[in-house]
């Protein structure tokens, strides 16, 4: 019971965790450990477990509350158990791991019940190696079941090996390798279960990582040759439930250190990002960095200390904006010592302008178990990081007021020129309902304003405050034919065109399913058939269907009087 608030219906308002003996035999616990993430250990007193019995742990001078329900020690403290997120481990007095959880409120599976006032139980206490899958909100009236067997009981068990993810190389020796599940300690660390072909062998230590249980770190004692190409050989690697993994093979070409990405954070600083570990010193010696256009030298070059493939340069000069400028980086050298190739990368620093990206599509009504999006164009010549931009509304009380400001990116990623992009709180809650030509570029993030269904303000902000674009939307500029507006976008005809235009909106079409997110609109239109007559109408016969083909006409004017301008007008039937 993590959460009690509210209150359990007749449990005691208190957070409790039980255990429970699986094993055919009595277990002392006698000085085992409890261990809560970022707490003290908590040492078990003088205390038997019997097999196929529990015993329920709670708060210091708690125990006459829970003494009903059975076997009851009173040694945690109230930060011992949070909401959520908390890893729990049990511990002999040797420090082997026994068991250990990181719970989450995401497990309960009942909106009803994940905002306290329910226990999270295990559904198959002999499952050992099931998270999210193996835990649900208890179905018991009183809230919980301490000291007794669970409510979701039930057979569940996971006859699912785990299987490689991905591979990083760390460095000229290690490796790290990402899992599908959490990994044995004792499989992991088995050197012998490890082997690199040409010369490499098996690791020299090799272990489970310690805050994330499906991730392997793997040391050799040779390093890796420039440019050469390895195989990685996996066997014998085990879940908790003894599930082994199918020998894997994993090919690699490891390349000398160099750099692989490069961000402008501002006008003076730039984020290198390195293929591998860099060594400290000559990370940090600001004399194996230059920019040419005058800037020179940075002042300052930090290694960061989560990431250490990654270098902060700072300089004294600032970039001249939307010019192409060369850094140069040599002399930086790996962990064991090999130094990278000198190297030449080209950046501009550019501050977007004003319509520069556009916002191109909005789906504000979305169908029922769907999701909103807002797509956007960039319409510069310069590459933008998705870090420095937000998504936010205008406060319906005052206009004037921007809220609700939800940034694009918490990491940074470039939004390439003539690119579109899609931006929701859900993936899956766009693709159910629409295709797209480009599903990598719809973008989940964690949150997004709320576009009411009726009508609202799409704000998009350069770090937080300049104004790139805005589009206030209503549902009268839908097409008015349509019965029914629910699931039908609203796409820009021309993303060149004023984004203001009530004429430059239109329905997605009904041929694309009503919206297309991270590809060109149904209804684009470029202009380029407007002619050089007085008056031109293009096209000359439309057909208001608004099956995305010749749903509306343009009408062009252009005059020869002075300082005259050409005048584009929409017509569509109504």
């Amino acid at each position: 019971m993590a959460d009690i608030n509210p209150a359990p219906i007749s449990l005691p308002a208190e957070k409790y965790i039980e255990l429970y003996n699986t094993s055919d035999y009595d277990i002392d616990l006698t000085n085992w450990i409890f261990l809560s993430e970022g707490q003290s250990e908590r040492i078990f007193p003088y205390i038997t477990l019997k097999s196929g019995e529990y015993l329920i742990l709670c708060e210091d001078g708690k125990k006459d509350l829970f003494s009903q329900y059975g076997n009851v020690v009173d040694f945690l403290t109230s930060s011992d158990i949070i909401v959520s997120g908390r890893n729990l481990k049990l511990m002999m007095p040797d420090n082997s791991v026994i068991g250990e959880i990181t719970y989450s409120d995401t497990w309960y599976n009942d909106p009803d019940k994940d905002n306290g006032g329910w226990s999270l139980e295990r559904i198959d206490p002999a499952n050992f190696c099931g998270e999210s899958n193996n835990w649900a909100a208890s179905v018991d009236q009183s809230g919980g079941t301490p000291g007794q067997k669970n409510s979701v009981f039930a057979s569940n068990q996971d006859n699912t090996a785990p299987e490689l993810e991905s591979v990083k190389i760390v460095s000229s020796n290690e490796l790290t390798l990402f899992f599908t599940e959490n990994i044995s300690y004792a499989s992991g660390s088995e050197l012998t279960n490890f082997s690199v072909n040409n010369g490499i062998g098996n690791p020299n230590n090799a272990f489970v990582d310690t805050e994330d249980k499906t991730i392997i770190h793997v040391m050799f004692t040779n390093n890796f040759a420039d440019k050469q190409a390895y195989r990685l050989m996996i066997e014998n690697i085990s879940d908790n439930c003894g599930n082994i993994i199918q020998t894997t093979g994993y090919d690699f070409t490891y390349y000398r250190i160099h750099p692989v990405a490069l961000w402008v954070k501002d006008e003076k600083r730039l984020k290198l990002d390195f293929s591998e570990t860099a060594d400290f010193s000559s990370a940090v010696n600001t004399g194996n960095y230059f920019c040419d256009n005058g800037i020179g030298n940075p002042e300052f070059a930090v290694r960061e200390t989560l990431d250490s493939a990654i270098v902060h340069l700072q300089f004294t000069g600032t970039f001249p904006d939307g010019k192409e400028i060369n850094l140069t980086v040599s002399g930086v050298k790996d962990i064991n010592g090999n130094t990278m190739n000198d190297t030449t990368l080209k950046f501009s620093y550019y501050t977007p302008k004003e319509n520069d990206i556009a916002v191109n599509e909005v789906l504000f009504n979305a169908f029922p178990n769907g999701n909103d999006f807002v797509e956007l164009y960039n319409r510069s010549e310069f590459p933008i990081d998705l870090i420095n931009l937000q998504l936010a509304k205008t406060d319906d009380e005052n206009p004037d007021s921007i809220i609700q400001i939800s940034p694009l990116s918490e990491e940074n990623k470039y939004f390439n020129p003539g690119t579109y992009l899609a931006f929701t709180t859900s993936k899956k809650g766009v693709l159910t309902f629409y295709m797209s030509k480009n599903e990598e570029n719809i973008y989940e993030i964690p949150s997004m304003p709320t576009y009411p269904d009726d009508k609202g303000t799409v704000v998009l902000l350069y770090k937080d405050t300049s104004v790139i674009d805005k589009f206030s939307y209503n549902e009268n500029m839908q097409f008015p034919l349509l019965d029914d507006h629910e699931g039908v976008s609203l796409e820009r005809v021309n993303y060149g065109k004023p984004t203001q235009e009530t004429s430059n909106w239109h329905s997605a079409s009904e041929l694309v399913g009503f919206a297309t997110p991270a590809y060109q609109n149904s209804q684009y239109n470029d202009g380029t058939n407007a002619g050089n007559a007085p008056v031109n109408i293009d096209p000359h016969v439309f057909s208001p269907d608004n099956d995305g083909f010749d749903d509306y006409a343009n009408i062009n004017f252009k005059f020869n009087t002075p300082r005259s301008e050409e005048h584009t007008s929409e017509l569509q039937s109504h």
